[in-house]
């Protein structure tokens, strides 16, 4: 995957400008982090369109990239991703609740037979007891 620069801030193109961006790599932990500036301002014939010369410029855009892979994924990607991601955990979770329902389905269609055969067992008892009552008189 390409690298994705991170424009941070833009600072004068003068002396000021100049120390700050000395002190920022000074301090900067190397391993982990790159600085890299582009010079704004008037363009010449012939120079890059992406930047200019450091003696035309008049303030200079300063990024900071990721020496680290993880770190260097374009944000719309990684929006992307998370959504997916969400969308894969509302799918398990919806599985799970159909499992459920099923399961509870199957718990109460067993309680249902079990109840019914208890209710025919009551009724033949209650047809035995009529009958008897009936021979009685």
């Amino acid at each position: 995957m390409d690298k994705q620069e991170r424009w941070v801030f833009r600072l004068p193109s003068n002396e000021e400008g100049d120390k700050f961006l000395k002190d920022m790599h000074k301090y900067l932990n190397k391993d982990s982090y790159k600085v890299s500036r582009k010079f704004t301002g008037p363009r010449p014939w012939g120079t890059n369109p992406a930047s200019t010369l450091k003696a035309n410029a008049t303030s200079v855009r300063v990024y900071v990239d990721s020496k680290r892979a993880n770190d260097n994924i374009n944000p719309y990607e990684y929006i992307q991703r998370g959504r997916e991601i969400e969308r894969s955990q509302q799918a398990l979770k919806n599985a799970r609740i159909a499992t459920t329902a099923e399961s509870s389905l199957d718990n109460l269609r067993t309680r249902l037979a079990a109840v019914e055969t208890e209710l025919i067992t009551m009724r033949i008892l209650l047809f035995k007891q009529g009958a008897r009552h009936r021979k009685g008189n």
